[in-house]
C-alpha cells in the first residue's frame, strides 16, 4: 500500500434507537483523517480517528457506516476501495465488549436460575381456589344433603367434604 494519507467518509446516526424503529435525531457525514494505508492498527492512526471512535458511544452515536474512503494522490483526493481493517475498527468501536465471567459468577448465576426454577414450581403448586364461605356452604349442603354448623369456617368446610 501506498504511503498517502487517508480520508474516511462516516455516515453518522445519533439520537435515540426507539422500540418501533429509529428515532434519529441527527444523521450526517463526517470526513475523518484515517492515518496511511500502513496503519492497519488503531494505535497507528491518526489522534482524530482514534478519539472520534473512542467516544463515538458517549456522543450519542448509535450507528457508524463507512461511505466512501479516499486517498491523496497528486494533490487530489481519489476514492479507493474500503479496507476490511477500517470497518473492523468501525464495527468495533460500537459494539460492547462481552464480559467474562469468572467461576464465581457461572456458579451464583446457575444457582439463581435453578431457584427461580424452583420457586416458579411451588407458586404453581401453591395457587388455591379462593373459595368464599357462601360456595364452601353450598359445597357442604350439596355433599352432605344438610348445611354445615353456624361456627365452622371454609377451611373447616373443605376438610369435611375431603374426609367424607
Amino acid at each position: 500500500m501506498s504511503k498517502n494519507k487517508l480520508i474516511v467518509t462516516l455516515l453518522v446516526r445519533k439520537g435515540k434507537k426507539g422500540i418501533e424503529g429509529d428515532d434519529i435525531n441527527e444523521r450526517f457525514n463526517v470526513k475523518i483523517e484515517y492515518g496511511t494505508a500502513d496503519c492497519k492498527r488503531l494505535k497507528e492512526t491518526t489522534v482524530e480517528w482514534q478519539n472520534y471512535l473512542k467516544n463515538c458511544k458517549t456522543l450519542g452515536v448509535y450507528t457508524l457506516d463507512v461511505v466512501k474512503v479516499q486517498e491523496y494522490e497528486n494533490g487530489q483526493l481519489v476514492e479507493v476501495e474500503t479496507p476490511l481493517f477500517i470497518e473492523n475498527q468501525v464495527k468495533e468501536a460500537l459494539s460492547t465488549p462481552k464480559e467474562e465471567l469468572t467461576q464465581e459468577q457461572i456458579k451464583i448465576k446457575e444457582l439463581e436460575e435453578k431457584l427461580e426454577k424452583l420457586l416458579s414450581l411451588t407458586e404453581s403448586k401453591d395457587v388455591k381456589e379462593e373459595i368464599t364461605l357462601d360456595e364452601a356452604r353450598l359445597k357442604y349442603e350439596n355433599a352432605f344433603g344438610k348445611k354445615p354448623h353456624h361456627k365452622k369456617t371454609v377451611d373447616g368446610i373443605l376438610e369435611d367434604i375431603k374426609n367424607k
